[in-house]
């Protein structure tokens, strides 16, 4: 297994990668998940693409505001838990929730 401990799967559906690495834990989806991060309901109205991958990339590059206090609690690795294609389902997956 890579480093983290999870598995990367074959799997492009962007409501599986929330659930299978664990993003469920901190942030909701359709209001049912963690509250430690910003929620992924309406992202798409709140940042662009790019903002997202960057998010997700270099988890600590930004704190949204609001979640200070949890600044640093994603995984720095996360970004290597997905394939190229599986980040850009995710990423436009939350793009596109507006």
């Amino acid at each position: 297994m890579p480093p983290g401990g999870v598995a990367v799967t074959a799997t492009m559906d962007p409501v599986a990668l929330y659930n299978e690495k664990g993003c469920v834990g901190c942030h909701q989806l359709d209001g049912k998940g963690g509250q430690v991060g910003p929620s992924f309901d309406h992202m798409g109205a709140r940042l662009k693409a790019d903002y997202i991958r960057r998010g997700i990339l270099t988890p600590n590059a930004d704190t949204a505001k609001g979640f200070e206090k949890f600044a640093g609690t994603m995984p720095q690795t996360f970004g290597q838990m997905l394939s190229a294609a599986q980040l850009e389902a995710l990423v436009q997956f939350l793009a596109n929730r507006k």
